[in-house]
């Protein structure tokens, strides 16, 4: 596994509200390039002060559409969030898990009709 990569939301987005998916579009996308070079990434919230489900979706919740919950685990490290925001990702994250979840589980029961 490759060193690590810092990566700041806010020079990402250039704001410290982070409320659309097209900016959380924006964050998954450098962390999906990253994760798939094998690199550990720290996600840095610092200066970050509101945060939207919408955008969090956009950022991470996806990425459970791509990787397994192990992968991001290991690869993905959150630093700087305010402890609102945290629980904010919480809360996407365990309901990303589970819809990502039934909608492999429905793909493999339509894999087996076919």
């Amino acid at each position: 596994m490759k060193s690590g990569l810092i990566l700041s939301v806010i020079e990402i987005t250039g704001n410290s509200a982070c409320i659309t998916a097209e900016n959380g579009q924006r964050v998954y996308q450098r962390i999906v390039a990253a994760m798939n070079k094998n690199q550990i990434i720290e996600l840095s919230f610092n200066n970050i002060r509101y945060m939207t489900p919408a955008f969090l979706n956009a950022a991470i919740g996806q990425l459970y559409s791509v990787f397994d919950q192990e992968v991001i685990c290991s690869r993905l490290k959150i630093k700087d969030i305010e402890t609102i925001n945290l629980e904010l990702l919480k809360r996407v994250t365990e309901n990303a898990k589970e819809y990502f979840k039934v909608i492999k589980l429905r793909q493999a029961l339509a894999a087996r009709r076919n």
